[in-house]
């Protein structure tokens, strides 16, 4: 008998050359007063090529999420193992902040929703570092999963993050 071969339903690469390439932003826990955040893209920070997105966040209240969802179509009800990776630049001295980055049946409402990562990492000037996460998810009736991609703010600090190098690959699991 031959070997098992797992084939991957989904390969896809963003390196945010052209935008956000369908990505969106959204948010949690940001309605503070003096709470400030965006995300775009930049040619500022990258790892390849001559754009990443860039994540902005004036976290006055200490506890601010902000993220790029994207949905994807696969199969209906069916369940699956999303590996994300991506690379990480930070230049952060003081406390580390939280990575985000998970797949769900929908966008997510609340930051309860949210699949909490490691941490960020400190550095002098802006370092790259390669994140990778497999997490599982079971995709809606209508086949659809979303997967996030972000940070929360654990200080009250104001940031600037870099998210370059996406790579996501989507298996069916068992």
């Amino acid at each position: 008998m031959g070997e098992l071969v797992i084939v991957a339903e989904l390969d896809l690469s963003y390196s945010f050359e052209s935008g956000l390439e369908a990505w969106v932003p959204n948010s949690a826990d940001v309605s503070g007063p003096g709470v400030t955040w965006s995300i775009d893209t930049s040619s500022d920070v990258t790892s390849v090529g001559s754009g990443a997105a860039r994540f902005r966040l004036d976290n006055a209240e200490g506890d601010g999420k902000i993220w790029l969802e994207r949905a994807f179509e696969v199969a209906p009800e069916t369940a699956y193992e999303v590996q994300i990776t991506f690379d990480l630049a930070s230049a952060e001295s003081g406390n580390p902040w939280r990575v985000l980055a998970g797949a769900h049946d929908a966008s997510p409402s609340s930051a309860a929703q949210l699949t909490v990562q490691d941490a960020t990492t400190a550095g002098t000037g802006y370092e790259w570092t390669e994140r990778s996460y497999t997490v599982r998810a079971t995709s809606t009736a209508a086949g659809r999963i979303v997967v996030v991609l972000g940070l929360w703010g654990t200080s009250e600090e104001s940031r600037t993050y870099y998210v370059d190098n996406v790579h996501l690959v989507f298996t069916r699991s068992n």
